[in-house]
């Protein structure tokens, strides 16, 4: 039986209610015991995941800090609207008119122009002829798609590896149907990548590239300049600017100080963000490189999709390492072997520039 993955909100429901019961057990445990401490690794692991899924789902702000105080105890959830069941098909008529297929509780739904008109306890068969088109109860119809080119490309590249997830996109593959809350492929999703697909917009021929490493005290903004000038030669990085944040206190304990920490690690997110925007915008056309731990991944991601005008990057990659402490050669060397400085790709478009 195949397990249905949670929607997001009612996983961030979910983890709120684990780290509560698990701070109730670690409290009625003595200080030094073993058991105190194995659960407040557990605490802490929970933590972590509720956040990860947080910053990745939840893009206001205001929305953020209520689940927060939410899972701490202080306060209710946030009323959200429930998350419409993403189509597991979804068709259009030759008269215009929409066919959709949702699993629902008991089974599943057929709907026309959003009515219910069938109800079945076994899912409806989606296969197509050779034009495109399928038959269902009776109406011929074409599969349709809603979320755009970009999202299915970084899908696309995600899935053969040539890049991290696609989180910028997440909601949108998401609510069509072509991902779960997990990033898994469903079958509708495979059926989009194996549609035909307009063409990826030509990709210039040369880059500049901006590289960012961060973990929540420092953080330090890279570049990568390619000038037709230098001949096929390609610089090594060189550091142009460093953040510190002063605001952390890496010794402080308990769940007051523990929340002041997050903030902390947020503020520090949005400032290298801007400084790194500051960077990738001197050049016309650049892509952006950023490794970090997985927690502070999961801080920058917001804030950078935040500082990201239209036409700034021609692409977005990430690894979840800290590499703060490399040297420059030594984070260059680092992304190379990681695949995301492809440095002899780089030299050929120099010389056949």
């Amino acid at each position: 039986m195949t397990r249905r993955a949670k929607e997001p909100i009612a996983q961030l429901r979910s983890f709120a209610d684990e780290y509560r019961h698990i701070q109730q057990e670690h409290a009625r445990q003595s200080p030094r015991s073993a058991t105190r401490h194995r659960l407040a690794k557990a605490m802490h692991s929970v933590e972590e995941r509720f956040e990860r899924l947080l910053t990745e789902w939840v893009p206001d702000d205001g929305l953020r800090e209520q689940w927060r105080a939410f899972m701490h105890g202080r306060g209710d959830p946030p009323e959200v609207r429930p998350v419409p069941s993403p189509p597991l098909f979804r068709g259009r008529t030759e008269a215009g008119s929409v066919i959709e297929i949702q699993r629902v509780a008991d089974g599943y739904d057929l709907l026309f122009d959003g009515a219910r008109i069938e109800h079945s306890q076994s899912p409806w068969r989606v296969d197509t002829d050779r034009r495109g088109l399928l038959q269902l109860e009776g109406y011929t119809c074409e599969e349709v798609f809603d979320a755009p080119e970009p999202a299915i490309q970084a899908l696309a590249d995600f899935l053969a590896n040539r890049a991290g997830p696609p989180w910028p996109w997440a909601r949108e593959l998401v609510a069509d149907g072509l991902i779960d809350s997990r990033f898994a492929l469903t079958a509708r999703g495979r059926r989009r990548l194996n549609a035909p697909r307009e063409a990826p917009p030509a990709r210039p021929r040369m880059q500049d590239l901006c590289v960012v490493v961060a973990d929540d005290a420092r953080a330090r903004v890279l570049v990568l300049d390619i000038r037709p000038d230098r001949g096929a030669t390609l610089t090594q990085l060189v550091q142009v600017a460093e953040i510190s944040n002063p605001m952390l206190r890496t010794r402080d304990g308990g769940t007051q100080r523990e929340h002041g920490r997050r903030e902390a690690q947020r503020h520090f997110a949005a400032r290298v963000a801007e400084e790194a925007a500051a960077v990738w915008r001197r050049f016309p056309s650049c892509e952006l490189v950023v490794a970090a731990s997985p927690t502070m991944l999961g801080m920058l991601r917001p804030a950078i999709e935040r500082q990201i005008r239209p036409r700034d990057l021609v692409a977005l990659h990430e690894l979840a390492r800290d590499l703060t402490k490399l040297s420059v050669p030594g984070v260059h060397e680092a992304l190379t072997s990681a695949g995301l400085l492809d440095t002899g790709r780089r030299a050929r478009e120099l010389r056949t520039s």
